[in-house]
């Protein structure tokens, strides 16, 4: 299937299999500017996944507008952000968990709520703004 014009790709439900989506990206990463992924727990490893699919792209000419939820956010994740989508103009997380780092190597660690924000707040703030 081919459809040249298409921007937004909304692909949001809880009953839409991952892997149902990713197929999608991988059909029409080439020509959208707006992604929709909510419904759904993704990790990590699944947001590289999606972000895998825009690389067909330059990396300015990728995405513009991400809507994704639920994550837990991290400095990673942020950074992986930053770094496969320079050119983003919009992004709406739906966040069900703030860690300093990624959730596997959490578990070692004591730390409050209060330093995990700490941290997501000195990531967030390292990141350099887009002029409109």
């Amino acid at each position: 299937m081919h459809l040249p014009n298409l921007r937004d790709l909304d692909v949001s439900s809880p009953l839409f299999p991952f892997s149902a989506a990713v197929a999608c990206l991988d059909q029409f990463a080439g020509t959208i500017t707006s992604l929709a992924m909510t419904g759904r727990y993704h990790s990590y490893e699944d947001v590289e996944e999606m972000l895998r699919a825009f690389r067909c792209r330059d990396v300015e000419e990728r995405l513009e507008s991400l809507r994704l939820g639920s994550v837990t956010l991290t400095p990673q994740l942020v950074d992986l952000l930053a770094k496969e989508l320079p050119g983003l103009y919009r992004l709406e997380l739906s966040v069900r968990e703030i860690f300093p780092r990624n959730p596997d190597s959490i578990m070692e660690l004591n730390v409050t709520r209060s330093q995990a924000e700490h941290h997501i707040v000195s990531a967030l703030s390292s990141i350099t703004p887009f002029a409109d």
